[in-house]
């Protein structure tokens, strides 16, 4: 019997979905247990990643931790980008939010995602830190 996975375009669209709409059991569902993320921008100028999940559950914990920053989540005009290899999705968004205090947070985007046997394997978020520092008080610089 053929197994038919969803398409990777499938995978990103309902994992920014269950991002805006809070849903951590779809959230869980998508990622492998081998998934990792991370912020390639940093936020102290080094050349290395400042932040990085390894493994599932760290993953869902970051997830966890940015969803309790915000009040609103909504990506405005996702557009979704497949790779040649046909494994790597990009989407470059807007962020309109709000924070959990209610103030307005706008913040670019861009998400990489690489699926491998119908889960996410790996995330790169890329934004903007000092619109992240701007709100939430984050130290920039080293």
């Amino acid at each position: 019997m053929t197994t038919i996975l969803p398409t990777v375009l499938t995978i990103v669209q309902q994992f920014m979905t269950a991002f805006e709409q809070r849903d951590r059991t779809t959230l869980a569902s998508l990622l492998a247990e081998r998934s990792s993320l991370v912020q390639p921008i940093t936020f102290s100028g080094n050349d290395t990643p400042d932040f990085r999940a390894e493994g599932k559950e760290a993953v869902l914990a970051y997830l966890d931790n940015a969803l309790s920053l915000f009040g609103t989540i909504q990506f405005v005009d996702p557009a979704f980008y497949i790779a040649d290899n046909g494994t790597t999705v990009f989407v470059p968004t807007t962020g309109n939010m709000t924070t959990a205090q209610g103030l307005p947070y706008r913040n670019v985007y861009l998400f990489r995602l690489d699926i491998a046997d119908g889960k996410i394997v790996h995330i790169d978020e890329y934004s903007n830190p000092v619109t992240f520092s701007q709100a939430f008080g984050a130290k920039l610089g080293k």
